[in-house]
């Protein structure tokens, strides 16, 4: 297991706290995943693989009003992925929980699908890795497939430290309650793991590989939902 997948297999608790309190801005980024899979693919069946997928609470509601045909979650946090199987049960489709990290676990997908979805994990990667990842996902989709990503991202000259600080700030924000101790003990895995981009480093990237076309679904400063079309 990582360092990453250790952490939220011992600290599950602390991430939900956070999605409740919509610190990284959870309840935006799920309306615009709702909106983009009923633009981009309305009633047609599709395959999505969720990478990073956690407990899949934050996607299952929005996936139940979809249509579709198959989902793969990949997590290397064995004991949050068979959190996943629970909340997924009531999804009626095609299901497959694969323990793994995410840059090991999509070169072995046996078959393309149509979209990849990662939130809040890309940012654990190496910029190499990221280059790596990304590209990688663009050989496992379908023609006119998408990976939609949801990560940290710098602003234009920001230091990773700066972001770290601005992080810390949402936390104290979106809980006034919370206390010093307790963001001491939450700050230590982005501060040790996370290493955000900004975007236009990820708009190189898809510009580089040969997208079709890369946007910004939502810019919250600290966190963006970025879409790469194949």
């Amino acid at each position: 297991m990582t360092k990453a997948s250790e952490y939220f297999n011992e600290n599950w608790q602390r991430y939900r706290n956070a999605v409740k309190n919509n610190t990284l801005f959870h309840r935006e980024m799920g309306q615009a995943l709702k909106k983009f899979l009923s633009t981009h693919l309305g009633n047609r069946p599709f395959s999505f693989v969720d990478v990073g997928c956690g407990d899949s609470s934050t996607v299952a509601p929005l996936l139940s009003e979809t249509s579709i045909k198959k989902y793969i979650g990949i997590d290397a946090a064995p004991d949050v992925l068979k959190m996943a199987e629970n909340t997924m049960a009531s999804l009626h489709c095609e299901k497959e929980f694969i323990v793994d990290n995410m840059t090991s676990a999509l070169p072995k997908l046996p078959a393309t699908v149509d979209v990849i979805y990662t939130s809040y994990a890309v940012h654990h990667l190496s910029l190499q890795d990221k280059m790596s990842f990304i590209d990688t996902c663009k050989q496992k989709l379908n023609p006119n497939g998408f990976l939609l990503m949801v990560d940290g991202v710098l602003k234009q000259r920001q230091t990773r430290e700066e972001w770290l600080d601005a992080l810390e700030s949402r936390m104290l924000e979106s809980n006034p309650e919370i206390t010093g101790e307790e963001i001491i003990a939450r700050m230590e895995h982005p501060r040790a793991d996370d290493h955000p981009e900004e975007i236009d480093t990820f708009a190189q990237i898809a510009r580089r590989q040969s997208w079709k076309n890369f946007q910004v679904l939502v810019d919250k400063g600290i966190f963006a939902f970025m879409a790469f079309e194949k």
